[in-house]
């Protein structure tokens, strides 16, 4: 999955945590900043691997994001990068849904 989905639909500073959860006395900001994480989330979860998302922490769109990245690094040092680079994949639509292409 690549980022420019999630910045194009407005998702990526939930999933970079550039936009933080507001305290929970700002109930009206939390509820709203809730609603959008849960959607970035569901978005970003729906274009990984099922294997993958068992082993993610799915507290917050950015905590799931994290745990891609240590998941990687986990994995394969060399590959430690791939969440943030996707040199080698490009978003493709099939069947109404985003899958990958390897070229």
């Amino acid at each position: 999955m690549h980022h420019i989905l999630l910045q194009g639909s407005k998702l990526w500073p939930y999933i970079a945590g550039t936009i933080p959860k507001p305290n929970a006395t700002e109930t009206d900001k939390l509820v709203k900043w809730e609603e959008v994480d849960a959607q970035a989330l569901s978005t970003f979860l729906m274009n990984i691997a099922p294997n993958v998302q068992a082993g993610l922490d799915c507290l917050s769109a950015k905590a799931a994001w994290d745990s891609l990245i240590n998941y990687y690094a986990q994995v394969d040092p060399i590959t430690q990068n791939f969440p943030q680079t996707h040199q080698h994949t490009k978003p493709c639509m099939e069947g109404g849904y985003f899958t990958k292409s390897y070229s």
